[in-house]
């Protein structure tokens, strides 16, 4: 039997606390490279609002089977499901570029996502284009990278990170929100 080395990277970048969890993160990755392509390309949900409400219901179907494939852990049934809403992805492009809709242009807009869903972000080259990209993406909080520079400037939270960045290059900065219980206990020799 030959031994299987796993790097350091491996173990720390692979969250999956068992084998099935990772067996379900690799089955769902063609789904979720199919969602960052055609949102990065359209923006977050909008082909979902361009296309045939028809089509719109087969992709959201689809979606809520995978979903439901994700939530049993039934790896067999979420690569399928995954391998679905790729081809999801697929149709929906072509049905958007079939009635005429134009992606958006990458060199302008960038889109992303919060951790949660819950919000959606648009960001700009340059302030010019927030006004064109808001109009055409009104449930996106649209920020230029003027403002994010501008952010970054400013002699509190955000020069921390940019310093942070600029020590330590590659560095990836989380938003935590630490629970610090120590402060709020009692003082033992009062």
């Amino acid at each position: 039997m030959q031994r299987v080395n796993i790097s350091m990277a491996d173990r720390t970048t692979n969250r999956a606390k068992t084998a099935r969890d990772a067996g379900l993160w690799a089955a769902i990755q063609v789904a979720d490279q199919a969602a960052i392509k055609f949102e990065g390309e359209w923006g977050i949900g909008r082909l979902e609002r361009i296309v045939p409400p028809e089509l719109a219901a087969k992709f959201a179907i689809a979606k809520h089977q995978l979903d439901e494939a994700i939530m049993a852990v039934d790896i067999e049934l979420a690569s399928q499901k995954a391998m679905a809403m790729a081809r999801g992805w697929e149709a929906l492009d072509k049905a958007a570029r079939a009635a005429g809709h134009r992606s958006e242009d990458n060199s302008h807009v960038w889109f992303h996502g919060s951790p949660d869903g819950r919000k959606r972000y648009a960001f700009a080259k340059s302030v010019h284009d927030i006004p064109d990209i808001a109009k055409r993406h009104p449930d996106h909080i649209v920020i230029s990278f003027d403002e994010i520079v501008g952010l970054f400037e400013r002699p509190d939270a955000m020069a921390t990170i940019a310093e942070i960045k600029r020590q330590f290059p590659g560095a990836y900065v989380q938003n935590k929100n630490p629970t610090n219980t120590l402060l709020n206990d009692a003082i033992p020799f009062d």
